[in-house]
């Protein structure tokens, strides 16, 4: 499409084959001055063209209006009332303590774990590492943290119970 001026009436007009289309005047205006933008804008169109990305993002658009007419009143306000319930959640001071220690806690045990398996992988030839044995089992009893973590799962085992409120 090449811009040219309309015959008689001084504002452009857009040839589309032999035909000369006169644009209204505020169009001709906004062309006027956006015209760098309007290039920039078009050759990106152009270019989202023959990449494909104009069509997947027309297919992308269709399917965010197919789940639109899809979600019914009750569906969003039951997907808002979860939304809400899990940022109360994320807000408890409680949570927010307890996931912070539980992250430590993992490294932790990791760690543990590790230097564990390397020194039985030592001890034993490079074997595979056998669990510890319910000796050493009942002798991490003996640790005051070991205790208290096994009474808090347990308290937190009997609230999580069917049937526990």
């Amino acid at each position: 499409m090449s811009q040219q001026h309309a015959e008689g009436n001084g504002h452009p007009g857009l040839a589309a084959g032999d035909v000369l289309v006169p644009l209204p005047a505020a169009v001709a205006q906004a062309l006027q001055e956006n015209g760098e933008a309007v290039g920039r804008a078009l050759a990106l169109l152009g270019r989202m063209e023959r990449e494909g990305t104009l069509q997947e993002l027309v297919d992308v658009l269709a399917l965010l209006k197919l789940l639109k007419d899809a979600l019914t009143d009750e569906m969003v306000i039951g997907i808002a009332g979860r939304v809400e319930r899990l940022a109360a959640m994320t807000t408890d001071p409680s949570l927010v303590d307890l996931a912070g220690r539980l992250a430590a806690a993992v490294r932790q045990a990791d760690e543990e774990a590790r230097a564990e398996a390397q020194a039985q992988a030592q001890a034993h030839a490079g074997g595979p590492p056998s669990p510890p044995s319910l000796m050493a089992l009942a002798r991490q009893l003996r640790d005051p943290q070991v205790r208290r973590g096994l009474a808090y799962m347990l308290r937190l085992v009997k609230h999580l119970a069917p049937g526990a409120s």
